[in-house]
């Protein structure tokens, strides 16, 4: 319940901010949140982003004006638009008439009202998962950064590992554990991934396909990770079939923010976020996510 009321509190400077500068780390500040789990969890509950959602409450608001008879200039400066031409562009796009017409009667404009968040409880699906603490350890592997604008991330992170296994540096890492598993053996596999680690900014995150260093490792020529010591919410999905992967990891993620988070008595701090990739048979794989957490305040 708690971040329910954190997540409202963050549409309420949005809509107290509308006609001034709104930094996603300040909308994500009011919510207690780190800008990456912030954007997450609004991506997921409201299926945009926020600067779209921010977007389109300036561009009905804009539409109000003008249908009240303010000048289509003094309205573009008001909802910080830089000349008339971007505003009418903006304008358009959204609402499929120039802003010229939106002061006809007759003309049909959308509205994008505010919004509220509401905790939904559900019941029909349980969630796996325990709350561990950790000594600290080091990953490595290989980086890339993911862009995380309009939901992006969902796709660029399944062509990344693409990427890693076509042009073999996936099977380098995964000889550099000096670990020699089968298709047979259970547990997790040798590479895994991390991300939110460092040089996270309001569109883009770090993502390590990575493995965990031991003294048995030749990690060198690889970017390194130090994890620190945390508490840990530690997330399973069910056993799956190998190619329902990004499919049934995807979905945790969705139901640990939109179901587990507004109902437990945790929140995310900033810190890593791991993935970790299991096997309970030959045919039968399961995902990890592991974030780290503190009791709620």
């Amino acid at each position: 319940m708690n971040l329910i009321k954190r997540l409202n509190k963050a549409l309420d400077y949005i809509e107290a901010n509308l006609l001034g500068d709104i930094s996603t780390d300040d909308v994500a500040r009011e919510a207690n949140v780190s800008v990456y789990h912030f954007n997450g969890m609004f991506f997921i509950l409201t299926d945009i982003s926020l600067k779209e959602y921010i977007r389109r409450r300036r561009l009905s608001l804009a539409a109000y004006d003008l249908q009240m008879g303010d000048k289509v200039i003094d309205v573009a400066y008001k909802y910080g638009y830089g000349t008339p031409d971007a505003f009418s562009r903006a304008f358009v796009n959204l609402h499929g008439v120039n802003p010229s017409a939106a002061k006809k009667s007759n003309v049909r404009l959308k509205s994008y009202p505010k919004m509220s968040f509401q905790i939904q409880i559900k019941g029909d699906v349980e969630m796996n998962y325990k709350i561990t603490k950790k000594d600290a350890f080091t990953m490595y592997g290989i980086e890339r950064i993911i862009s995380k604008v309009e939901g992006e991330n969902y796709q660029t992170i399944p062509q990344f590992w693409q990427d890693v296994m076509n042009d073999g540096s996936f099977e380098k890492l995964r000889k550099s554990t000096n670990v020699v598993t089968s298709i047979e053996d259970p547990g997790i596999a040798n590479v895994n991934a991390v991300m939110c680690y460092g040089k996270e900014n309001a569109d883009s995150f770090p993502y390590l396909i990575a493995a965990f260093e031991t003294k048995d490792s030749k990690s060198e020529g690889f970017a390194k990770v130090e994890i620190g010591s945390y508490t840990w919410a530690i997330f399973r999905t069910e056993d799956h079939k190998p190619n329902e992967t990004v499919e049934k990891i995807q979905e945790l993620w969705r139901r640990v923010f939109s179901e587990w988070l507004p109902s437990s008595n945790y929140t995310i701090i900033d810190g890593p976020n791991l993935e970790l990739y299991g096997r309970t048979s030959r045919d039968a794989e399961y995902s990890e996510v592991w974030l780290p957490v503190e009791v709620a305040k």
